[in-house]
Protein backbone atom coordinates (compact mmCIF):
# COMPACT_ATOMS: atom_id res chain seq x y z
CA UNK A 1 0.00 0.00 0.00
CA UNK A 2 0.92 3.61 -0.58
CA UNK A 3 1.25 6.72 1.55
CA UNK A 4 -0.14 10.19 0.06
CA UNK A 5 -0.81 13.13 1.74
CA UNK A 6 -3.97 14.88 0.40
CA UNK A 7 -4.60 18.99 0.96
CA UNK A 8 -7.55 20.87 -0.76
CA UNK A 9 -8.64 24.18 -0.68
CA UNK A 10 -12.53 24.38 -1.98
CA UNK A 11 -14.30 27.41 -3.13
CA UNK A 12 -17.74 26.00 -1.27
CA UNK A 13 -17.57 24.54 2.50
CA UNK A 14 -20.16 22.85 1.60
CA UNK A 15 -18.34 20.54 -0.15
CA UNK A 16 -16.38 19.43 3.00
CA UNK A 17 -18.39 16.77 4.05
CA UNK A 18 -18.36 15.27 0.61
CA UNK A 19 -14.68 15.21 0.23
CA UNK A 20 -14.31 14.00 3.77
CA UNK A 21 -16.75 10.59 2.95
CA UNK A 22 -14.53 10.06 -0.35
CA UNK A 23 -11.29 10.19 1.40
CA UNK A 24 -12.75 8.09 4.69
CA UNK A 25 -13.12 5.13 1.72
CA UNK A 26 -9.98 4.74 1.66
CA UNK A 27 -8.51 1.66 3.72
CA UNK A 28 -6.44 3.51 6.06
CA UNK A 29 -7.11 7.11 6.88
CA UNK A 30 -5.80 10.00 9.48
CA UNK A 31 -7.15 13.67 9.20
CA UNK A 32 -4.20 15.77 9.89
CA UNK A 33 -5.68 18.99 9.99
CA UNK A 34 -8.73 20.32 8.71
CA UNK A 35 -8.01 19.95 4.70
CA UNK A 36 -4.75 17.92 5.01
CA UNK A 37 -5.51 13.88 5.26
CA UNK A 38 -2.78 11.10 4.38
CA UNK A 39 -4.53 8.00 3.40
CA UNK A 40 -3.06 4.59 2.70
CA UNK A 41 -4.31 2.55 -0.01
CA UNK A 42 -3.47 0.10 -2.68
CA UNK A 43 -5.50 2.72 -5.51
CA UNK A 44 -2.32 4.72 -7.81
CA UNK A 45 -2.12 8.57 -6.92
CA UNK A 46 -4.28 9.42 -10.07
CA UNK A 47 -7.26 7.45 -8.78
CA UNK A 48 -7.00 9.29 -5.27
CA UNK A 49 -6.41 12.54 -6.75
CA UNK A 50 -9.52 11.88 -9.30
CA UNK A 51 -11.63 10.85 -5.94
CA UNK A 52 -11.74 14.32 -4.65
CA UNK A 53 -10.71 16.57 -8.04
CA UNK A 54 -14.09 15.12 -9.40
CA UNK A 55 -16.04 16.66 -6.42
CA UNK A 56 -14.77 19.67 -6.92
CA UNK A 57 -15.40 19.95 -10.39
CA UNK A 58 -19.19 18.98 -10.32
CA UNK A 59 -19.58 21.37 -7.81
CA UNK A 60 -17.88 24.77 -7.15
CA UNK A 61 -14.67 24.25 -7.98
CA UNK A 62 -11.40 24.37 -5.73
CA UNK A 63 -7.79 22.93 -5.59
CA UNK A 64 -6.17 19.68 -5.01
CA UNK A 65 -2.78 18.63 -4.04
CA UNK A 66 -1.73 14.67 -3.57
CA UNK A 67 1.81 13.73 -2.85
CA UNK A 68 2.94 10.03 -2.60
CA UNK A 69 4.82 9.69 0.72
CA UNK A 70 8.05 7.50 0.16
CA UNK A 71 9.76 7.50 3.36
CA UNK A 72 8.76 8.02 7.16
CA UNK A 73 10.80 11.51 7.71
CA UNK A 74 8.23 13.86 9.10
CA UNK A 75 7.95 16.61 11.63
CA UNK A 76 4.59 17.91 13.49
CA UNK A 77 4.30 20.70 15.68
CA UNK A 78 0.71 21.23 17.88
CA UNK A 79 -0.73 17.74 15.74
CA UNK A 80 -3.32 16.12 17.58
CA UNK A 81 -1.54 12.75 19.52
CA UNK A 82 -3.71 10.49 17.85
CA UNK A 83 -3.13 12.05 14.66
CA UNK A 84 0.87 11.58 14.96
CA UNK A 85 0.33 8.13 16.56
CA UNK A 86 -1.24 6.71 13.13
CA UNK A 87 1.41 8.41 11.32
CA UNK A 88 4.30 6.39 13.27
CA UNK A 89 2.18 3.38 13.00
CA UNK A 90 1.50 3.88 9.22
CA UNK A 91 4.42 5.51 7.30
Amino acid sequence: MDNYLVSFSLNNEDDYDKVAESIRRNPKWARVIKNVWIVQTDSKLPAVRESISSILDRNSGGTVLVMNIKNNQWGTYAINKEVTDWMKENI
